[in-house]
């Protein structure tokens, strides 16, 4: 069976915030129906853009060779580009690495990560951008 190293966030993602007992219910869950085995998550209680406990986790996938699981949106409130480098790509020696980001029903390698983060916070900007527009428009 494979280990997983897990990670929830109690700051609000897309206007939700999932309670971390109920995130840590939905991984013990999800984790089961893969047949790997759960570990109780270790949470980023501090202050907003620190991501010090997530980089830990992140680390210790080179010696553990786990699978990395979150329930809620991981990479939503991460909108820098060199933090998402410095923890995506710099921490990670383990090139099978996989990060199983539950509720978007996803499984990425560390690559995969941050080109999809670019993606999604490409189109927020977008969608934001258009809200102002019509906004403005509409005055």
């Amino acid at each position: 069976m494979k280990k997983t190293i897990t990670y929830v966030l109690p700051r609000p993602f897309n206007g939700y915030n999932i309670p971390l007992a109920i995130q840590n219910t939905y991984i013990r869950e999800y984790v089961a129906s893969l047949n790997m085995i759960y570990s109780l998550s270790k949470v980023e209680l501090t202050k907003n853009n620190c991501y010090e406990i997530l980089k830990k986790n992140i680390k210790s996938l080179n010696k553990d060779r786990s699978e990395f699981v979150v329930a809620s949106g991981l990479i939503f409130p991460i909108h820098d580009s060199k933090i998402m480098k410095d923890l995506f790509i710099n921490s990670i020696k383990y090139s099978k690495a996989r990060f199983h980001l539950i509720l978007e029903s996803k499984v990425l390698s560390n690559k995969e990560i941050i080109s999809w983060s670019k993606e999604i916070n490409f189109i927020k900007k977008i969608s934001s951008d258009y809200i102002s527009w019509n906004e403005k428009k509409l005055i």
